[in-house]
């Protein structure tokens, strides 16, 4: 239960940082919006300020339209868990912008030294790393966990890269369903 609790809380943390950039950018440019003359306010001109504030704060659209899917992974050592959430990836890719999120433990199962995570029925780690690539899974590393590892970046598989977490509100345009393993 605390692996949850602290997963949601950094998730959460991630989601905040991601958007405070955007928050800045679009008060910036309400006040550059209201620093203009000022007009004695009707009502028409009270519906298009409103449109246009609107238009400034709209969420950002997923370039496929699709709703987004993070499958978080952070257990590397359970073969099963950590197989059963690549599967779940390549299941939800053809509806789905998908991002599989490696954190914690699982860093160290997506390196390339690592050993191969096989589990009868699922497709053996290696392979299934390769097809969710082609299947335009986004698979990323959370960067203080590789660190904490004593691992650098360059020694992630090369299916996977580092995390940015401007890449979160990209993901389905903001549209986010979440599945931890």
């Amino acid at each position: 239960m605390l692996k949850n609790t602290f997963s949601i809380l950094f998730l959460s943390v991630c989601l905040l940082l991601a958007s405070c950039g955007k928050k800045a950018d679009s008060e910036e440019t309400t006040q550059e919006n209201s620093t203009t003359e000022n007009v004695e306010s009707s009502p028409l001109t009270e519906v298009e300020t409103t449109s246009a504030e609107t238009e400034e704060t709209a969420e950002p659209k997923s370039v496929s339209g699709k709703s987004g899917v993070l499958i978080h992974v952070m257990e590397g050592q359970e073969p099963y868990k950590f197989l059963l959430a690549l599967d779940m990836a390549e299941r939800m890719a053809a509806d789905h912008d998908v991002m599989v999120y490696f954190d914690h433990l699982a860093v160290n199962a997506v390196m390339k030294d690592a050993k191969d995570v096989q589990y009868s029925p699922f497709t053996p780690m290696r392979e299934q790393l390769g097809k969710l690539k082609k299947l335009g899974v986004k698979m990323r590393a959370c960067e203080p966990c590789v660190a904490a590892s004593w691992r650098k970046p360059e020694e992630l598989s090369p299916e996977v890269t580092m995390f940015k977490p401007a890449e979160l509100t990209e993901l389905g345009g903001g549209n986010v369903m979440t599945f931890s393993y």
